[in-house]
């Protein structure tokens, strides 16, 4: 039996080839459809994806265009960046953020507001002052201690 007509079998078809082949075998403890290739276990939606259109471009994920991470319809997986597959994905932690208006405090992430780290993470700049602020005021209230203890001796 060839690579192919092992891979097909174990996946539902009969939508027709716009529906999602949902994955019929082993799953990995994530969810993800998982196939023996005759050398390693290796995600099936990526072997289908090489059955069909060759290999997948270097650097570059599939992602699965119809959300459903048990389909394995070459049609339905496009070659992106990771960066473009995180973006895309409704449930990623960079999508989540992305989405947020407002700092946990309130402020608006406006363009004047919101700072942003070399690893490109929002910092409310209201926030930061404020925190520097409490930071400074509570070194400041340490130094006058020490120096009221000081002169009292």
């Amino acid at each position: 039996m060839t690579l192919a007509e092992r891979l097909w079998i174990k996946v539902d078809r009969s939508g027709g080839p716009d529906a999602c082949w949902e994955w019929q075998a082993s799953l990995k403890p994530n969810g993800r459809p998982q196939f023996w290739d005759g050398h390693h276990c290796a995600l099936a939606h990526r072997v289908a994806y090489k059955l069909v259109y060759g290999d997948i471009p270097f650097g570059l994920q599939l992602d699965h265009l119809c959300r459903n991470i048990k389909c394995v319809n070459p049609a339905h997986l496009e070659p992106v960046t990771a960066r473009v597959n995180q973006a895309r994905s409704p449930i990623s932690k960079t999508t989540l953020n992305s989405a947020k208006t407002h700092c946990p405090r309130g402020h608006p992430y406006s363009q004047t507001n919101t700072y942003l780290t070399s690893q490109n993470k929002r910092i409310c700049r209201a926030c930061k002052l404020l925190r520097s602020t409490r930071l400074c005021s509570a070194k400041l209230a340490k130094l006058m201690d020490q120096l009221a203890t000081a002169l009292q001796c």
